[in-house]
């Protein structure tokens, strides 16, 4: 895989594209989705939505990461916190179709494990809404 990192001067953050990839503009009316800990892996997201988003660093709010224990196996997921102001930094997948959403969450909400949220996270400066899928209750 090979990438082209920029500087997103509006969002006054680094975008990481695929290599030739146009600036990504999609930051006000595209899909987003918030992942983090292992789910980090570029090479599993091209696995499970079928190609290579542009993606960025961004911080979650409210949010943390935990392993536990599921049938004996360790699995890594992310929490809704009781302290709002807990911070969580992961990656931000930027732009994905509803069909590209419906194939990660199909790979993610396997099981019955998870459940999907609609947040705001932080990229740069921007504010942006993003799906999140945190640990059934």
């Amino acid at each position: 895989m090979s990438f082209d990192v920029r500087f997103d001067d509006d969002a006054r953050t680094l975008v990481v594209l695929p290599a030739g990839s146009p600036p990504f503009e999609g930051w006000d009316r595209d899909r987003h989705v918030f992942v983090a800990g292992d789910l980090q892996d570029p090479e599993g997201w091209t696995a499970l939505i079928g190609r290579q988003p542009a993606f960025a660093p961004a911080v979650g709010y409210g949010l943390r990461c935990a392993s536990l224990d599921v049938g004996g196996r360790r699995v890594l997921f992310m929490l809704e916190s009781d302290d709002p102001h807990r911070t969580l930094l992961g990656t931000l997948l930027l732009g994905l179709s509803p069909a590209e959403v419906d194939r990660l969450e199909a790979s993610l909400m396997d099981r019955g494990l998870r459940r999907r949220i609609e947040i705001e996270v932080v990229a740069g400066v921007r504010r942006v809404p993003a799906l999140a899928h945190v640990r059934r209750s």
